[in-house]
């Protein structure tokens, strides 16, 4: 994993953790966190214990053959347009808030392709560079998508001024990401928790006892869940102390009523 990528995951998981705290009761005093492949992700001193909190994203994975899951898909998006986004800091555009709609059927992104889709989304945006300045009412600009194809079908900029004032100081640009909630997910709520009881016995050689926490992102096309009361009464396999799911576009947290498959409770 790159310094970005490294940088990028531990502001995500830390973000996560700040939400969480603001609903739960943290179990003590966080540790330093040696770094981002630390097992479990966050550790905390509690009297003479040390309590572990691992985190970890439950997504809409299935796929088909040689198609990419919708997780995978989105994650590529992303990809191009952090790297469209750094590349118009480096050279030196003024901030724009960029969004980026892509054709979820479109989804043969070779490295080629996905290098030229950053280049082709950086240079539509430079190109329409002067017509998105003079915008001064705070409305976004609606202007083509890169050619040749690379799978981008709508791009709205709005400059980082409004009537000459300054509202945004930094580039901003993000994967428009419409989709469909799925309303009820037992199954890959639970296959998030079975994935990781299969390395419990890893974090707790780091900790006395370890927490799970399981997040959800709506605003991401490729988390959308809706938890619901009978996903409440339900009850899941878990090794961990305690298990949580948090969504965290609605501020949205609950423990989940768990037994130990191993010891029958």
């Amino acid at each position: 994993m790159g310094v970005n990528q490294a940088n990028l995951k531990d502001k995500h998981e830390r973000f996560h953790l700040e939400v969480f705290s603001t609903l739960q009761r943290l179990p003590g005093v966080e540790l330093p966190r040696q770094d981002i492949s630390q097992k479990p992700d966050f550790l905390f001193q509690c009297g003479e214990s040390i309590v572990g909190i691992e985190h970890t994203e439950i997504k809409r994975l299935a796929s088909s053959q040689g198609i990419p899951s919708l997780a995978e898909l989105k994650g590529i998006h992303r990809d191009i347009v952090r790297k469209a986004e750094r590349l118009a800091d480096e050279q030196g555009l003024p901030p724009l808030n960029v969004k980026v709609n892509f054709h979820n059927h479109y989804y043969r992104f070779t490295q080629k392709q996905r290098d030229q889709a950053v280049q082709g989304l950086l240079g539509t945006v430079k190109k329409n560079l002067d017509k998105i300045m003079k915008m001064e009412t705070g409305n976004s600009v609606k202007i083509d998508p890169p050619l040749p194809f690379v799978g981008i079908s709508l791009v709205y900029v709005t400059p980082g001024t409004v009537n000459g004032k300054v509202w945004l100081n930094h580039h901003r640009w993000e994967v428009m990401e419409p989709g469909f909630v799925r309303i009820g997910f037992i199954p890959e709520l639970q296959a998030a928790i079975t994935k990781k009881n299969r390395i419990n016995n890893e974090y707790l050689k780091r900790c006395d006892k370890c927490w799970l926490l399981v997040v959800a992102d709506r605003t991401k096309a490729d988390q959308k869940f809706e938890f619901i009361p009978e996903m409440q009464k339900y009850i899941y396999e878990s090794e961990f102390e305690k298990t949580f799911f948090m969504e965290i576009a609605q501020r949205f947290l609950t423990e989940l009523n768990t037994k130990n498959a191993q010891q029958g409770h």
